[in-house]
């Protein structure tokens, strides 16, 4: 299995889950954690050991399709279980403490969280993850095999438990539902999930069941790293497997539109696309695929644009991930990454980029990560590693104005000011004339957060001085002053 099968981004910060232990030989043992860092200078900010996971003798190119979806964060909060098996916990973002452990999650397989409450989809007899370990250990061949690949039967009843995620209070709980796996969706108050032969939705505060629609039939028993889609967007439900689009109406479950829809991509579940007013089918599972872009209207299913991509010559598969997007961007991975717009049909292809089976690439923060992978292909030339990439200049720099003087005169300029420093200021980027890097003045070792100043932009290194903390935005010009004792705004200057 991937080493990492797991990652969001939340505030500035990145969280996955990843196998650290020794690369030498799967043979060794796995040492899972639960990491955040930094998401624009990488720095680690914590980590969490994951007592068990599942076994890193899981095939190759075999995802599981649902492991993606066991982390997730939004603004200073992260949710997590720490035992594949065991509950789902709460994190403070920033400094990892752990705040509360819901009950009545263990083996958690799937969770989102919407309006302040979080939704967990509940194995009741989940396995044995010791036994399960040993069975695969024993077959002696880790390797990708495309005729004997793993199974997962998702035929049995499940449990989904609705809690509001800050009290730890359970709100309603579904219990014996069979649910077809990367299914649970919600919106505007809505819950819906696929149950193997229809499509359900029930409230989201009460869990009552507001319709049930007709038959769309979508199989339980899967191969482990495939998975059908449901995605949620305005008043609309998209549900795609087996090669069929099924549109109905989340008002009432109707049935709007069906169409035949493309194949999977590569070892991976369905792609649906829902941007740009369309909604879109890729067909890029292989190279010799002509990579054709389909565009629906998502009330009639009329196909409203189309478009084949230009001949592509590389690797002859998609890599073993989901397409994304970003804005207004498609991002394939036919061999590295490759930004799409649909609406203007335009392609822009990098070889060299590729992130880890099963979860891939992540879009965030005006950039784009790359997760650590053991791809193969253009074994020489690819970019290995855990990468944070931003866009590079797309032409020469303008040349300064000659004309406009970088400085101002001030009414401060050539004045007798006060050099000395009190013990609590730290006045430049080393803190004194000496450079020190330290100060003398006592600093408590509880701390805690008293405030904070959202400004935004590319941000300077900080100083203070007088009771006001200077930063700048460089990208911006300005400079912020900010009063120490509330964090409110005493001035700032562009």
């Amino acid at each position: 299995m991937s080493s990492l099968n797991a990652m969001v981004s939340a505030n500035g910060r990145v969280f996955y889950i990843i196998d650290e232990g020794p690369r030498a030989s799967v043979q060794l043992p796995a040492d899972w954690q639960l990491v955040a860092r930094d998401a624009y200078n990488g720095v680690v900010l914590w980590r969490k050991p994951i007592s068990q996971w599942l076994t890193r003798f899981w095939p190759w190119k075999s995802g599981p399709a649902q492991m993606p979806r066991k982390l997730v964060a939004v603004g200073d909060r992260v949710y997590a279980p720490l035992d594949i098996n065991g509950a789902l916990k709460q994190f403070d973002a920033a400094t990892g403490k752990e705040l509360q452990t819901y009950e009545g999650t263990a083996a958690a397989e799937e969770f989102i969280l919407t309006e302040g409450i979080l939704l967990v989809q509940v194995n009741p007899d989940p396995s044995d993850q010791a036994k399960l370990e040993e069975e695969r250990r024993k077959r002696r061949n880790f390797n990708y095999d495309s005729v004997n690949r793993a199974l997962i039967d998702h035929d049995k009843a499940k449990r989904i438990v609705a809690i509001e995620a800050e009290s730890g209070k359970q709100l309603w709980e579904r219990v014996g539902p069979k649910v077809s796996p990367l299914s649970l969706g919600a919106l505007n108050g809505n819950v819906v999930y696929h149950n193997g032969e229809r499509v359900v939705c029930v409230d989201l505060k009460s869990g009552a069941e507001k319709w049930v629609s007709e038959p769309v039939k979508s199989p339980l028993k899967l191969v482990s790293e495939e998975s059908p889609t449901l995605v949620l967007r305005d008043d609309k439900v998209f549900f795609a497997m087996d090669q069929k689009m099924t549109t109905l109406s989340l008002a009432d479950g109707k049935t709007l539109w069906t169409s035949d829809w493309t194949t999977n991509d590569y070892r991976s579940p369905v792609t649906v696309m829902a941007m740009q007013g369309l909604v879109w089918s890729m067909n890029i599972t292989s190279a010799k695929a002509p990579g054709t872009f389909t565009g629906r209207d998502p009330v009639t299913g009329e196909v409203k644009s189309q478009f084949d991509l230009p001949p592509f010559q590389g690797i002859g598969h998609h890599r073993c991930y989901k397409a994304k997007a970003s804005g207004d961007f498609v991002l394939l991975s036919r061999s590295g990454v490759e930004y799409v717009d649909p609406t203007k049909q335009s392609y822009a292809e990098n070889h060299w980029i590729r992130g880890g089976c099963l979860y891939g690439i992540l879009p965030a923060n005006g950039m784009l990560y790359s997760t650590p992978h053991a791809c193969a292909c253009y074994l020489k030339g690819k970019m290995n590693g855990f990468t944070a990439m931003t866009p590079g200049p797309t032409g020469p720099a303008a040349p300064p104005d000659a004309t406009l003087s970088p400085h101002q005169k001030g009414p401060a300029y050539l004045a007798k000011l006060e050099s000395a420093a009190r013990e609590d200021d730290w006045p430049t980027y080393r803190g004194n004339v000496e450079r020190s890097g330290a100060t003398k003045f006592p600093v408590k070792t509880d701390l805690k957060a008293a405030w904070t100043a959202q400004l935004g932009g590319d941000l300077s290194s900080l100083t203070v001085g007088e009771g006001l903390v200077l930063v700048s935005q460089r990208d911006r010009n300005t400079v912020h002053a900010i009063r120490v004792e509330d964090g409110g705004q005493a001035w700032h200057f562009t």
